[in-house]
């Protein structure tokens, strides 16, 4: 309104998706590493995540590649493992990055979570059992009265009020894996695929499918189990779920920018491609756990989205027999 009247004309000014595409900032990218250290009977007694990631703190001032503390905690130093020795370490990376829903949960969540389900292979053990030996017994942790810096992020949180509950993770995961009925035996060329995952001090299960169709990833069915304290609006709460699983699938399949001679290839969604109706699944159920309002709500936005790709993967590995490890992963097999 402003130009329009300065020059005396109508002035259009707008941002397309094309510029959006083209020009914004991206999420961050990021190279993850886990190694383990198994004992003679083949438990993991050392765990290693080593995470190169640029930092938000990029979009507000010049930084030095280092990740910031809360980036660290998003799921990667605040990993809830029974496992005597735990070290994480991060590296520099130098790209502005922008926004994204779930934010460092993503790559942290994916990397634990199909590393899991190669894990479970390797020993000879199915997912679920994997998963339950990692997180252990039921028990509360409190990363800071253990001895980790006050730095350490709770999600603005305080940890004596919201610490990390490790049944409630246990819980989740067997309400996922029975709701879509983990352990079945399934149809060649179909699979099922577990992984599970804290943020924003919620708990959230995912339970995913996969049936190859004619050479192309389809996931039929997905369960999504939350626990998020008290739920205020269990509607909005499925209704988040469900919108999870449409960005964890995009995540896991498609929206890859790549560049040619300095460019961005591509513009819009025809060749940015999202998950739409004809692969989305026809059944997502999504299980809340209930609370009663003594207990505190918790995240319900962004925390269902991380544990939906590395559900994904693992269960293409159970279906036909091949590990990715690169997101996004493409729909063809």
């Amino acid at each position: 309104a402003l130009l329009s009247k300065e020059v005396g004309a109508p002035v259009r000014v707008q941002w397309t998706r094309e510029d959006d595409v083209r020009h914004s900032f991206y999420h961050t990218t990021s190279a993850e590493r886990i190694e383990v250290a198994l004992d003679e009977a083949g438990k993991v007694t050392g765990w290693r995540h080593r995470s190169v990631a640029p930092s938000i703190l990029s979009t507000f001032a010049p930084d030095e590649g280092n990740v910031l503390p809360l980036e660290q905690c998003m799921g990667m130093t605040d990993v809830p493992f029974d496992i005597a020795n735990i070290r994480c370490e991060s590296g520099k990376a130098h790209t502005r990055i922008g926004w994204f829903r779930s934010v460092s949960n993503i790559p942290h969540a994916w990397a634990i979570g199909s590393f899991v389900g190669q894990l479970a292979h390797g020993l000879g053990k199915d997912q679920k059992t994997m998963w339950l030996d990692l997180i252990g017994p039921a028990r509360t942790l409190d990363p800071v009265a253990a001895g980790l810096p006050e730095s350490f992020w709770n999600y603005g949180e305080p940890m004596e009020e919201f610490p990390i509950e490790t049944g409630r993770l246990i819980h989740v995961l067997n309400l996922a894996a029975d709701g879509i009925g983990y352990g079945k035996v399934m149809p060649e060329g179909e699979g099922i695929g577990l992984s599970v995952h804290r943020s924003f001090v919620s708990y959230v299960a995912c339970a995913a499918h996969v049936k190859v169709v004619d050479g192309v990833i389809t996931v039929p069915e997905m369960h999504l189990a939350i626990d998020c304290g008290f739920a205020a609006n269990p509607e909005r709460i499925e209704s988040q779920m469900q919108g999870a699983a449409v960005m964890g699938m995009t995540t896991a399949l498609h929206s890859g920018i790549t560049y040619e001679n300095g460019a961005v290839m591509q513009s819009n969604f025809y060749d940015y491609d999202v998950v739409r109706a004809d692969n989305y699944p026809q059944n997502v159920v999504t299980h809340i756990v209930p609370h009663p309002f003594s207990v505190h709500a918790t995240g319900v936005g962004e925390p269902g989205v991380p544990p939906v790709a590395p559900a994904i993967a693992n269960a293409l590995f159970e279906a036909i027999g091949t590990r990715r490890r690169d997101l996004p992963m493409g729909v063809d097999v």
